[in-house]
C-alpha cells in the first residue's frame, strides 16, 4: 500500500463493518480514479477510514483516567470500532513512564512501559488489583495523588474560569457528541465567577 492509498484507506480495516472483499475490489480499480474517491466502493472504504480516525481523535481527547500508586493510568470506555491498539499506543507515547489500561466491553487491554500490548478477560479494576501486587509503587503518582481533594480542586478551578455568556450548546454538540461526554464535569452546568480566590 503506497503512502497516498494509506492516507485514504489505511485504518479502514479497523471499522466494525469492514470486509476484506471491499478492500480487494477497491485496490483492483484504476489507481487514479480511486485516489480521487470517484467510485462508490472507494467512497465507502474511505468513509470507514475516516470513522476510525474520528473515534481515535475524539477518544484521545475525552478519556478521563484514574491513577494507581503503582504506576498505572486506567479507564473504562466504550468503542464503536477496533481502535484499542491505536488508543493504547497514543497514550503510551504521551505517558511513557506509566502502564496504560483500558477496559472495553468487559475486556481489558494493557500496554506496559515497554510498549507491549496484552489482552485480559478481566474488568479494569480486577486487572489493576492484580497488577498492583506485582508492580512497585510509583513515586510520582504517590506524590500527585490528591484523592477527593484533587477532584475538588479541579472543579473549583474550572468553575472559576467558566464564562456563562460564552456557553454555546450547538457548538458543543458538534465538537463533543453526547456519547463522548458521559462523565465529563466540563459539560455540566457551571457557575460563573471572576476570581479564583472566591472559591477558597
Amino acid at each position: 500500500m503506497n503512502c497516498e492509498m494509506n492516507e485514504l484507506f489505511g485504518f479502514a480495516h479497523l471499522h466494525k463493518n469492514f470486509k476484506p472483499e471491499l478492500a480487494r475490489l477497491v485496490y483492483k480499480q484504476d489507481p487514479d480514479i480511486v485516489k480521487n474517491i470517484a467510485t462508490s466502493e472507494a467512497r465507502k472504504l474511505h468513509g470507514m477510514h475516516r470513522c476510525v480516525m474520528r473515534e481515535v481523535h475524539l477518544k484521545s481527547g475525552f478519556i478521563r483516567f484514574e491513577s494507581s500508586d503503582h504506576g498505572m493510568l486506567y479507564a473504562k470506555i466504550n468503542l464503536e470500532h477496533k481502535t484499542e491498539d491505536m488508543l493504547l499506543q497514543h497514550f503510551h507515547n504521551r505517558f511513557p513512564l506509566f502502564h496504560i489500561v483500558l477496559e472495553v466491553k468487559g475486556v481489558s487491554w494493557l500496554i506496559n512501559k515497554s510498549g507491549v500490548i496484552s489482552k485480559y478477560n478481566l474488568s479494569v479494576l480486577d486487572l489493576v488489583k492484580q497488577l498492583e501486587i506485582r508492580l512497585p509503587k510509583n513515586e510520582l503518582l504517590c506524590e500527585l495523588d490528591l484523592g477527593e481533594s484533587g477532584d475538588d480542586l479541579w472543579n473549583k478551578y474550572y468553575n472559576s474560569q467558566y464564562i456563562g455568556e460564552r456557553r454555546n450548546l450547538k457548538l458543543m454538540k458538534k465538537m463533543m457528541p453526547l456519547k463522548y461526554r458521559e462523565d465529563g464535569f466540563e459539560t455540566f452546568n457551571s457557575r460563573r465567577c471572576c476570581k479564583l480566590s472566591e472559591f477558597f
